[in-house]
């Protein structure tokens, strides 16, 4: 950089007619032996300037006598010498002036090339002062990043803790160690920890400049590089990871990790990077309890930038204390007016867990715009999710949406607990429909059935009245508990045949809120302002974001519903419409291949029930507009367009300011709810379910067929983890008996034979013998007879011929006695 040296006291150079007032900035004289003369100073007589040449004593006296000797001369002389003490100084003044304005030019050349005003006084030392004796050392700045800056000889600190600072960082990322020999609040010196090692560094203060100043450096280390390194305690960790988490909040304890090891070459334990991430994400995200007190400044916040809004917020009051909070809701001036302005009258109900150190639950009410784009209409959070906090959220959304019959708002949930009844009471008649989605899996919990599967999504998913009826007749003759689960649901709820047309939306699935939730999946661990202001943030971002992605695109429709449009165009080449005769030429019959269905292009009607349901002319209708010369996109609803759209987010979200400048409420500050702490780990991961495909990489999970144990013969568990201690281990080849005589016709004659010979013998009570029966005894009278003992204990052998083999013989024996 190029400095321009001035004095402050000097006044700036207005106008080029002033410059003989105006003294030069910096300018020395030496005067005989090297003294500086000023520019006000009076000159004696006898003496004369000319042009800043030095000029010494000696001269002056030899002019001074030429003068005196020169007496006839000596008005003439002096004439001479004031004319040319006027030349001299406008020469110097002309001189002084062009050496200014190239200075100047200068200046503004680097200026316009570096393109920035530094701020910092990085003056340098005045002329006037070079005569004294000033050092320059090097200033530490804390502002410098990683290895920027070194520890020299004579560096300055503006206060020991700096030079303690910058000596941690310096020992970590040479890799030594280093311990305190002289520590106190005056100087500290440090020594390589290695006795061998002849590194010290030696910090005093230094009363002449106020100032803390590196005396003794010994800057070579005869020891080797550490990664080990205790210089990196928590301390320093956490403040390394603060401004790691403000750019990177996602970042894990593993890539923290990885970090360390990159950016500074220190390893770090994991269980102190836990900690330490654990006490930099409070510092990033603020403190959860503390939080809770200042719910009700950021709600005064809300109410002041966002003009219209809805902030409702609920405590328990406690008699020994504070109040306790228990729910908070919260409508956006901008989210509500938008909705109600271009968006569809259908409304996406749900709730989700959050998974802060307190818990609790987060209450949701998402719509659809033009473009099929979720659009968050409010939200509330909730101690827990149950039918009287459902019946406060929806009161409240019901005041700022107005009234649902008026508006034909329709809703869609998943089941929540207390949801239904409460909305019953809330909006009583107002159309409810179920995810499809949840109603399927509480199916497969009972039939596993893939076609059974299948026809609950067949059901769902039939537009007119008589496919529901034929694919319901279907399931009921394969299976008729599966029909009667089906059939005790009200049919409007979950199946496209009997859905209100109004709100012109075909949705089986409460796909948005479940979009919404994955949105602020990442938001739902944080403290409750903190994860309210990054809720509030998408929304904003996310509008603004929209408003501009649309703003010039051409056509009546919506870009998502066009590439829907464009699917129909396609099968609609397959049908052929066939006026009937009407007046009024709008009435079609539409075929193919033995297929008829009617068109009502006045009504904007179809047999297929779909154009009445979306909005938008199904293949059958678009056949027909196209016969007739029309455009299917103009008679697509107005709900669909790209004016819709418009109006939709031609409302946007006022910026908030941060907790620093938000005004203090006067209401008593509440404290967190209570919360159970459960056993274990904390959860974060979603339970997935049973049927869901947990498919990773390139091969599929192995799934275990069912087992039981050993011990009890229950499933799910083996003998390890039984918990039956006292029934007593069954043995390896045990068949658990019969309780019927259903399968005995699935016996073989020789099995029937043998339980018979078990039955009788049971009766006869003899000593038992043993015999061996790889030799077989033979009678007398024929070799092909045995002789086994009526009664013998049975055999423990593995092969169960042998056994089947002893067992007939016995019978043989007993025949023969009788005889």
């Amino acid at each position: 950089m190029l400095y321009l040296e001035c004095d402050p006291i000097r006044k700036a150079v207005e106008n080029e007619d002033d410059l003989d007032d105006v003294p030069v900035a910096g300018h020395e004289e030496d005067v005989g032996a090297g003294e500086q003369t000023d520019a006000g100073e009076q000159m004696d007589a006898g003496k004369q300037r000319d042009g800043g040449e030095q000029r010494d004593t000696d001269a002056g006296e030899q002019r001074h006598g030429s003068e005196q000797r020169d007496t006839d001369g000596e008005e003439k002389d002096v004439a001479d010498s004031e004319e040319e003490k006027e030349v001299d100084s406008d020469e110097t003044d002309a001189e002084w002036f062009i050496n200014f304005s190239c200075m100047l030019n200068e200046v503004e050349a680097e200026v316009e090339t570096d393109g920035y005003h530094s701020e910092e006084l990085n003056i340098p030392i005045s002329s006037d002062d070079e005569d004294e004796d000033v050092e320059v050392y090097p200033q530490y700045s804390q502002s410098s990043g990683v290895g920027e800056q070194k520890l020299e000889l004579g560096m300055e600190f503006g206060t020991l803790d700096e030079f303690k600072s910058a000596l941690r960082e310096y020992s970590i990322l040479m890799g030594r160690e280093f311990k305190w020999k002289k520590n106190d609040k005056q100087r500290a010196r440090a020594k390589c920890k290695k006795a061998f090692c002849d590194w010290e560094i030696y910090c005093a203060k230094n009363e002449v400049r106020n100032s803390f100043q590196i005396k003794t450096f010994k800057h070579n280390h005869n020891c080797c590089r550490e990664v080990n390194n205790k210089q990196a305690n928590r301390q320093w960790v956490v403040s390394k990871l603060e401004g790691k988490l403000r750019m990177q909040p996602t970042l894990k304890c593993v890539e923290a990790l990885e970090y360390f090891k990159q950016e500074f070459g220190v390893h770090i334990e994991v269980t102190k990077m836990w900690r330490a991430m654990k006490e930099a994400k409070q510092l990033v995200e603020g403190n959860e309890r503390k939080q809770y007190a200042k719910v009700f400044d950021y709600a005064h916040e809300l109410l002041r930038s966002n003009p219209g809004s809805t902030v409702k917020i609920n405590t328990v009051p406690s008699p020994e204390g504070p109040p306790q909070f228990q729910r908070l809701y919260i409508c956006l001036a901008g989210c509500k007016k938008g909705f109600v302005a271009g968006c569809r009258p259908f409304i996406g109900l749900d709730g989700c867990f959050l998974k802060s150190a307190f818990g609790g639950n987060l209450l949701s009410a998402v719509g659809l715009d033009g473009n099929n784009h979720i659009y968050v209409i409010a939200y509330a959070v909730v101690d827990i999710e149950n039918k009287d906090n459902w019946k406060w959220f929806l009161t409240l959304l019901h005041e700022d949406l107005g009234d649902y019959i008026q508006n034909g708002w329709n809703f869609m949930s998943d089941m929540q607990k207390g949801l239904i009844p409460a909305l019953q009471e809330v909006m009583p008649g107002a159309p409810h429909r179920f995810c499809v989605l949840h109603l399927w899996k509480n199916f497969t919990k009972q039939w596993k059935s893939k076609e059974l599967k299948g026809i609950v999504w067949q059901c769902a998913k039939s537009t007119t009245v008589a496919e529901f009826e034929g694919h319901m007749a279907h399931l009921k003759t394969i299976n008729c508990q599966a029909w009667e689960y089906l059939n005790k649901w009200p049919k409007q709820a979950w199946t496209k045949a009997h859905f209100s047309t109004i709100p012109k939306v075909d949705n089986i699935c409460n796909n948005t809120c479940e979009v919404f939730n994955s949105r602020i999946l990442q938001y739902r661990c944080k403290p409750i302002i903190t994860m309210l202001e990054e809720i509030r943030s998408y929304i904003m971002r996310t509008m603004a974001a929209r408003k501009v992605k649309l703003s010039g695109k051409p056509g009546p429709l919506c870009p998502v519903q066009y590439k829907r449009l464009e699917k129909e165009f396609h099968f609609a080449n397959q049908w052929t419409p066939i006026w009937c005769g009407d007046n009024m030429g709008l009435r079609y019959e539409v075929h193919m291949w033995g297929n008829k269905v009617e068109v009502n292009l006045g009504e904007w009607t179809c047999t297929c029930g779909v154009w009445q349901l979306t909005g938008m002319p199904c293949r059958h209708a678009i056949a027909t507009i196209t016969h007739k010369g029309g455009k299917p996109e103009d008679m697509c609803h107005e709900w669909l367009s790209i004016e819709a759209y418009n109006k939709t987010y031609q409302h946007f979200i006022e910026p908030v300011q941060g907790p620093q400048y938000w005004a203090q409420t006067q209401y008593t500050h509440p404290v967190p709810p209570h919360k159970k702490v459960q056993r274990g780990r904390p959860k974060k991961n979603r339970r997935r379910s049973v049927d869901e495909d947990n498919v990773t990489g390139h091969k599929l999970k192995r799934k275990l067929a069912e087992f039981t144990c050993g011990r009890c013969g229950q499933t799910n568990h083996n003998i390890r983890s039984c918990k039956n201690i006292g029934v007593p281990v069954r043995p390896k080849k045990y068949v658990a008996p019969s309780t019927s005589n259903e399968d005995d016709h699935l016996l073989s004659q020789d099995e029937q034979a043998l339980n018979e010979a078990e039955e009788a013998a049971a009766h006869v009570q003899q000593d038992p013998v043993e015999i061996n029966l790889s030799q077989p005894h033979l009678s007398q009278d024929s070799d092909m007879e045995f002789m086994v003992p009526a009664t013998i204990v049975p055999p423990i052998a593995r092969n169960k011929l042998a056994i089947t083999r002893a067992k007939k013989r016995k019978v043989a024996d007993k025949d023969d006695a009788e005889n």
